[in-house]
């Protein structure tokens, strides 16, 4: 249920997959459709992350492979209550030290 929730992963894992639109609804009391967040997804494995959508999730864009050390911001949107949009809106470097996330400091 928070506004900004990080995922990390530093195994040697080429895909993972979200949780059903309608699991992550239920899994965030009071939400109400319509309701956004940002999810970031941070890939600090040696291989290419696949993020491959669960039953009622869309990714949108180019956001489904996030290469070793970078992060991918997505804006995620629930349209139903069992369906869900995730919209790439920002991408960075990536490091269990530091995240650097271009045009900051």
């Amino acid at each position: 249920g928070g506004s900004f929730v990080v995922y990390v992963t530093t195994a040697a894992v080429g895909t993972i997959t979200t949780r059903t639109a309608a699991q992550m609804f239920g899994d965030s009391p009071g939400t109400i459709v319509g309701r956004s967040y940002i999810l970031r997804i941070a890939n600090g494995g040696p291989i290419i992350l696949n993020v491959l959508p669960g039953t009622g999730v869309s990714i949108l864009g180019k956001g489904q492979k996030i290469l070793p050390g970078t992060f991918c911001d997505y804006l995620v949107t629930f349209n139903t209550s069992s369906t869900m949009t995730f919209t790439p809106c920002g991408f960075g470097s990536y490091s269990q030290d530091l995240i650097t996330i271009p045009g900051t400091m």
